[in-house]
């Protein structure tokens, strides 16, 4: 099967698949300057505001009502599906995907359907091979961060055995 190098990252490609994993690098660039622009945008918006300290905890916030629900007990924001309850809006918005059947993010290179952006470039990383978080320990690599704190939780790994340990003492 004759191959290519990706424009992006130099892998060598099968024709046939060159252009669908070109594409999603550029999509991911894409989500990347808007994501760029967004941080941009409330930077400036938070420099604009004027931070209030909390009086309970002594940190500063620019949205002091969102804050303070995180201090309190009340969950007044109720799923109408399962009935789970949140402090904030947002979280009982971003709950409410659990219940969506279909995600409106779609990979281009599989068509898989996702709920989150987020969710789309993690997935993004299993078509493109990158592995951003390493083990301290044994420096195996992981496409999310959860796989990697999982591998390190796990009480079986080689790499936490005196045997292998003693390799880098």
């Amino acid at each position: 099967m004759e191959t290519d190098a990706c424009m992006f990252c130099s892998m060598e490609i099968p024709i046939v698949e060159l252009a669908r994993h070109e594409n999603a690098h550029r999509e991911e660039q894409m989500l990347h300057a808007k994501r760029k622009r967004r941080k941009k945008r409330r930077k400036e918006t938070l420099k604009k505001k004027e931070k209030k300290i909390c009086t309970v905890c002594g940190d500063y916030f620019a949205n002091m009502y969102s804050h303070m629900a995180s201090h309190s007990d009340e969950r007044k924001y109720c799923c109408d599906q399962c009935g789970g309850t949140f402090k904030l809006k947002v979280h009982l918005q971003k709950h409410q995907l659990v219940h969506t059947p279909v995600g409106k993010y779609v990979c281009t290179v599989c068509e898989k359907a996702v709920k989150t952006p987020y969710s789309l470039k993690v997935h993004m990383r299993t078509h493109e091979g990158v592995k951003p978080f390493a083990c301290v320990l044994c420096n195996r690599r992981f496409s999310t961060k959860q796989g990697r704190d999982k591998h390190l939780k796990n009480p079986k790994l080689r790499c936490l055995t005196p045997h292998f340990l003693a390799d880098f003492v």
